[in-house]
């Protein structure tokens, strides 16, 4: 029998792989930061409000924090075991 909390990880694995992978927050980040203009004339009329956001820019930053810490320590685990 499947669990409710096994659903909910299948279901938010790709959100969660995407918010912490810097390939992709690190992009959005940079577009927000100094391609605001730009990233509004693409973005839908209702998204375009978020652009200029400091809670949006904020978060970024702390997933892209993440994701880099979270990089390190799997690259520092890897190294500790293959020794």
């Amino acid at each position: 029998m499947v669990s409710f909390a096994d659903t909910l990880q299948v279901l938010t694995a790709p959100i969660n792989l995407a918010l912490f992978d810097p390939k992709v927050t690190a992009p959005l980040l940079i577009a927000l930061l100094y391609y605001p203009d730009k990233l509004r004339s693409i973005l839908p009329v209702r998204l375009q409000q978020y652009v200029s956001s400091p809670a949006l820019i904020k978060t970024l930053k702390a997933f892209l924090a993440l994701s880099v810490v979270r990089g390190l320590s799997s690259k520092i685990s890897d190294l500790a075991l293959n020794n």
